[in-house]
């Protein structure tokens, strides 16, 4: 038979072979297949079948079928690109990897050619040979209508989501503040069916530093649905919003598990939020909106943890001028903890073709609680006359709502990535001389990107942050911010080893933080990790606050 040549003249004749096909089946049966992912097919004949009332039978079986699967492997770098492919988007916003397959290996390298087009490294983009299961419906038509109905649930497909574990074990640093043991499970189920997908994750989390803790929480558990160009979740969900892959101004639609803080960043770092997200479509446009329920209480913060508040041996506040509040004084105030309790929500339009630009409007939690004194032990603080009744009183730890508006701005010139952020925050707490918690707007700019140095397999990844408080009033923080985040990586034996260098620099209170490290992928599963946490400047600063607790980390990453 010729090869027909012309798409619309190929479409043609399908339509008029189907039409035969169905005129002839009631004397006739005839049976179709189908793969999963041609949910619109199976829905256009079970429709037509029904309208011609001719009786039909429904199955599903499962079959093991060579696929090729095209794998991005460094998907922060490309968290926030969004690459749309015959109207259907195949990656969009992704928090964990890009995962495409076909059995056809011509589709899969014109796929990692869209993406290098956009933008991709080709040595980020591996495709993969190997056999999976993949599931097959059929469809075959009966001269006699069946005596039972198909069984409902034969659509459903019920499978084990990716688990996930992650050990350390640090050592060094003062003995009565470290032995830094951390341990993270992260698994769960998804229920599939051809209209929607539900998942729940369940994640254990271990900690011990100077404290011992363990979390037994509900993580990610959600029912998700396309409707037309449009995608609604509802539930506990992770998902991030900005250009940059941490320290953004807009990321914090979800709550940070800061007692990781410097530790751990990206979906690491995230924690889940109850909330109802709405995403729509349209051309290179996409309308993402979410409301945060605040069923959340927060993630407490251990008085005692390296990252709390306050510094747990001297009672400093973490950043502040300790002229202005007496050490001894919160070293021996009663802490009490507030959560996120308020409804937040947020709108962000993006377009994305050329480059990516998004305006963006939250009303949403700040990421990390404020110490509000209690207006009694403020009193006495003020008339120096302190009292176990102000003590106790103490300090809440509390989430304050911020109205966050600005742009966001990413673009690939000649191989490089360049990112911008600009925000301006109204109503933002902040602590004034007398200890009260006052609300001032601010400025936030960010400027980052991306450099790709091929002849050496080094990526050099840099932001630059700067946040000024508008105000002329004297206040216990700093009033200006200024944060430099370099990281280094480059790829060595034959790109299964990863080393390079992570640095966070405050240069508004001369205080670092800095991290050589060496990564090795054993295989595809496992990643083994070394460390070195070092941290400097003034006792009172951010990080000088942990200069006595530099120490070596061993870290393990097991997926299956």
């Amino acid at each position: 038979m010729t090869k027909l040549k012309y798409p619309l003249l190929k479409t043609t004749c399908q339509s008029l072979i189907f039409s035969l096909m169905l005129i002839t089946s009631s004397s006739k049966a005839f049976s179709k297949t189908y793969k999963s992912s041609d949910v619109d097919k199976i829905k256009n004949l079970i429709t037509k079948l029904k309208r011609r009332k001719i009786p039909y039978k429904f199955s599903k079986s499962k079959e093991s079928k060579l696929q090729y699967q095209l794998l991005l492997k460094d998907y922060k770098r490309y968290r926030n690109l969004k690459i749309r492919r015959d109207g259907r988007t195949i990656y969009k916003n992704q928090l964990f990897y890009l995962q495409f397959r076909s059995p056809n290996l011509k589709t899969v390298q014109n796929v990692k050619k869209v993406f290098i087009n956009k933008g991709f490294k080709a040595k980020h983009l591996v495709i993969l040979r190997k056999k999976s299961p993949i599931t097959v419906f059929k469809i075959k038509t009966l001269k006699k209508r069946p005596k039972a109905q198909q069984n409902p649930l034969a659509l459903f497909d019920l499978r084990m989501a990716q688990t996930r574990i992650r050990a350390e074990y640090g050592a060094g640093g003062s003995e009565d503040r470290f032995s830094n043991t951390y341990g993270n499970l992260l698994t769960g189920i998804e229920l599939s069916h051809p209209s929607y997908l539900i998942k729940t994750l369940g994640r254990v989390e271990y900690y011990k530093e100077d404290y011992q803790e363990e979390v037994y929480e509900l993580d990610e558990t959600y029912l998700t649905t396309q409707i037309g160009n449009a995608q609604l979740t509802l539930g506990k969900q992770l998902f991030s919003w900005g250009t940059f892959d941490e320290f953004s101004t807009f990321d914090r639609v979800n709550i940070k598990n800061t007692q990781r803080f410097v530790f751990d960043s990206g979906e690491n770092f995230r924690r889940p939020i109850t909330a109802a997200r709405l995403e729509m479509y349209s051309g290179s446009f996409k309308l993402d909106t979410f409301i945060d329920f605040g069923l959340e209480s927060g993630r407490k913060i251990v008085r005692n943890s390296r990252f709390g508040y306050f510094n747990p041996e001297t009672g400093e506040i973490r950043g502040a001028d300790p002229d202005l509040v007496p050490p001894t004084l919160i070293k021996n105030t009663t802490t009490h903890f507030d959560g996120r309790e308020k409804i937040s929500y947020g709108a962000r339009l993006s377009y994305s073709s050329n480059f990516d630009f998004s305006l963006n409007f939250l009303k949403a939690h700040n990421d990390f609680p404020m110490a509000k004194v209690s207006d009694e032990l403020r009193a006495e603080v003020l008339s120096n006359s302190i009292t176990p009744v102000g003590l106790n009183a103490g300090i809440n730890m509390q989430y304050f709502q911020e109205e966050v508006i600005g742009v966001d701005f990413a673009k690939t010139i000649a191989g490089q990535l360049y990112k911008f952020e600009v925000a301006y925050i109204q109503n933002s707490p902040t602590l004034d001389s007398s200890l009260k918690i006052q609300e001032f707007n601010k400025s936030r700019l960010s400027l980052g990107g991306d450099f790709e140095l091929d002849s050496l397999a080094t990526t050099l990844t840099w932001q630059i942050v700067n946040q000024t408080v508008l105000t002329s009033e004297e206040i216990l923080m700093n009033k200006e911010m200024n944060q430099v985040i370099l990281q280094s990586s480059t790829d060595t034996m034959l790109d299964k080893g990863r080393y390079g260098l992570r640095i966070i620099a405050n240069t508004s209170d001369s205080s670092a933080y800095a991290s050589p490290f060496f990564d090795y992928d054993y295989n595809d599963n496992l990643t083994l990790g070394l460390n070195y946490h070092y941290f400097t400047g003034e006792d009172y600063s951010f990080f000088g606050s942990n200069k006595e607790d530099n120490f070596i980390n061993f870290k393990m990453r097991l997926l299956f």
